[in-house]
């Protein structure tokens, strides 16, 4: 127990740096290993353990809990839009699968990651479903592409400063109103190095959001959970808040292992923008599940 005291303590520390960020994301590990040792301990007559556990459950259950209220899809909308965020994995050979599902889902827009050449191919099955939109394939894992039924002003890429690494900017039109999509994928916080490209990207997004003077919804693969340093410089620099509120937990990765799922998949949205749904997707074969939502631009 002692080992889960200090990683839910050092959870808190994530502006120390990696690799203290590391431990701030696994916060519903932490509650539900404290969980079932209060109730061991309960259970064992062990009245200290028992307490212990139950004190680091509640601080865990503080952090966890405001993702399942205060959802701002409620207002009367102008217009809607769904949109799908999935990375598809460069490595997943379940091209099919994963068409399938994009088909199933409906969407009005869709923002992939890890596109590569083959992906690429592949994405060509659905122009004529959505006619709008570009990409930019990698041999790595960073390729990115974005595409639409509704038409835009704009569609461009823009490039992360410290690794290159493409976003896409764009500006869609929704019954006389423009609404600015931004899609991105930084770099996962393997290493302190990799920490600092990925946090600069993220403001590389907040700047985005923020400057451009129209309502926002950014999504993609954060590489980061909403008990983050990063993600909670994101939101406050790009004047942003999480669409997950109210919503609930939304796991999406690893979806190879249940127990360490995790929310690294994001939608955050300026004021607006409300978030009527936020789903997560099926297995398309990668390791992150997709996430759906449904954005209504306010009145």
């Amino acid at each position: 127990m002692a080992i889960g005291c200090a990683a839910t303590v050092a959870g808190f520390a994530g502006r120390l740096g990696w690799p203290f960020d590391l431990f701030c994301h696994f916060r519903v590990q932490y509650l539900a290993f404290f969980a079932l040792c209060a109730v061991a301990g309960a259970i064992g007559r062990k009245r200290g353990i028992a307490a212990l556990a139950a004190c680091f459950a509640v601080v865990n259950l503080v952090v966890v809990a405001p993702l399942f209220w205060g959802a701002g899809g409620g207002l009367p909308a102008a217009a809607r839009l769904r949109i799908l965020s999935a990375n598809l994995n460069a490595s997943n050979p379940h091209h099919e699968r994963a068409l399938r599902a994009i088909r199933a889902a409906d969407a009005d827009v869709l923002l992939l990651m890890e596109v590569t050449p083959g992906w690429e191919e592949s994405l060509r099955a659905l122009e004529q479903s959505y006619p709008h939109g570009a990409a930019v394939p990698r041999d790595d894992n960073f390729g990115i592409a974005l595409l639409s039924r509704v038409p835009g002003t704009s569609i461009r890429f823009i490039y992360a400063a410290d690794t290159g690494l493409p976003i896409v900017v764009a500006d869609l039109e929704l019954e006389g109103k423009l609404l600015r999509i931004i899609g991105a994928h930084p770099l996962p916080p393997m290493n302190r190095r990799a920490q600092a490209a990925r946090d600069e990207e993220l403001r590389y997004v907040a700047r985005q959001a923020a400057g451009g003077g129209m309502p926002v919804a950014a999504l993609g693969d954060f590489n980061t959970t909403p008990w983050s340093p990063s993600f909670g410089e994101l939101l406050r620099l790009g004047g942003l808040r999480d669409g997950r509120k109210g919503h609930g937990l939304k796991a999406t990765w690893p979806c190879f292992f249940p127990p360490l799922l995790i929310p690294i998949d994001h939608c955050v949205v300026s004021g607006q923008v409300g978030v009527s749904s936020f789903e997560v997707g099926p297995d398309i074969g990668s390791d992150h599940y997709p996430i759906i939502v449904e954005l209504a631009l306010k009145r």
